[in-house]
């Protein structure tokens, strides 16, 4: 896989909250961390390759090497806010379904 230039939109804040998801970290001004978040007990982020993840429950999530559970389309492929909500809301769903079995 091949590393992409993410541009966020500039409504990604509204995404976020819209989704049930916000920026998490001490260094929130920086550009980079708009790309970690927490929301649904669990962290989200969106990775070097343009994918968003999802990892296991909080409680659980030692760091994104040992504690990733699924990704998802992101870069090129969610243009607006309502595609970002299902995508998390689909991802979240299947994320507890991997969980349970």
């Amino acid at each position: 896989m091949e590393e992409v230039k993410v541009k966020l939109p500039k409504q990604w804040g509204r995404w976020l909250e819209k989704a049930g998801l916000r920026v998490v970290g001490k260094y929130q001004r920086c550009w980079w961390s708009k790309c970690y978040m927490v929301g649904y007990n669990r962290q989200w982020r969106i990775n070097c390759f343009g994918k968003l993840d999802v990892s296991c429950l909080n409680n659980e999530f030692d760091r994104w090497a040992n504690s990733w559970v699924l990704s998802g389309e992101f870069h090129n492929v969610i243009t607006n806010e309502k595609e970002f909500v299902q995508q998390v809301k689909l991802m979240l769903q299947t994320a507890r379904d991997i969980e349970k079995k």
